[in-house]
């Protein structure tokens, strides 16, 4: 657990969280999961029902992973995750927000799959916020332009990536993850990337724009090689090793 998890799990202690599900333990059922969201900032799913796609515009923790209520409301998570689908027609989950503080969303346990959209699949992050992904699984996302995994826009922002999967994912540029805005900084640990797929280039990772990207030791990922990492020259990216640096450059001008 890291150290993040920790502060989130503190943070538990003083605020209750709310759930979804359909047994009768449950707060709430899966349909009202949009007002959930936009009422409690503490929120767990159960693994009983897949949920439809999701917008997030204030400060959230969405854990899921929970075999059903009971065992969310005591913080007993299995290994499986809790669904979110695109339905093939839409982004499985935004996070918007315009105001110039940033709200911070942080998302475990959940398996987001079937987005379908112009950019931005799976998550699309726009405006201002602190995002950690943390133990999930973004697959099987389609975006016509950039980010069939993840869509990454906005300024000064930090994003935290760890222990997830992000697979199977399609897009014109960027398949995995795609970083646009300025002054962002995206850090990835021990997160597997594999079968993403970019028309142009990018299949792990695309970014253009003054942002900073850093791989983390202990990420397992689809081999780096051309066509895998495609980056503006403003764009900063650290490895763990010189071998992956050789082995990813593959520059745009």
């Amino acid at each position: 657990m890291t150290l993040n998890d920790w502060w989130w799990l503190w943070s538990m202690t003083l605020h209750n969280a709310v759930t979804i599900g359909i047994d009768d333990h449950c707060d709430y059922s899966p349909l009202a999961i949009q007002d959930v969201v936009a009422k409690h900032p503490h929120v767990r799913l159960s693994n009983q029902a897949a949920y439809p796609p999701l917008n997030i515009n204030q400060p959230l923790q969405l854990w899921g992973g929970f075999a059903n209520c009971q065992s969310a409301k005591h913080t007993i998570p299995t290994q499986q995750k809790s669904t979110l689908l695109g339905h093939g027609h839409s982004t499985t989950l935004r996070v918007i927000n315009d105001h110039p503080q940033p709200i911070s969303v942080h998302l475990k346990g959940l398996d987001l799959r079937f987005g379908h959209a112009a950019s931005g699949a799976g998550i699309q992050a726009q405006g201002h916020y602190r995002l950690s992904i943390s133990d999930s699984w973004v697959h099987n996302n389609q975006a016509l332009t950039q980010g069939g995994g993840i869509h990454l826009a906005g300024e000064f922002n930090q994003i935290h990536i760890s222990d997830s999967a992000i697979k199977q994912n399609f897009a014109t540029l960027g398949a995995g993850i795609y970083v646009a805005g300025q002054n962002n900084l995206l850090t990835i640990e021990n997160t597997l990337f594999t079968g993403n797929h970019a028309a142009w280039y990018g299949h792990v990772l695309a970014c253009e724009g003054r942002n900073l990207v850093a791989f983390y030791s202990g990420e397992a990922t689809q081999p780096f090689g051309p066509g895998a990492l495609n980056y503006a020259l403003e764009c900063e990216i650290e490895f763990n090793s010189q071998e992956q640096v050789r082995a990813a450059l593959f520059l745009y001008p």
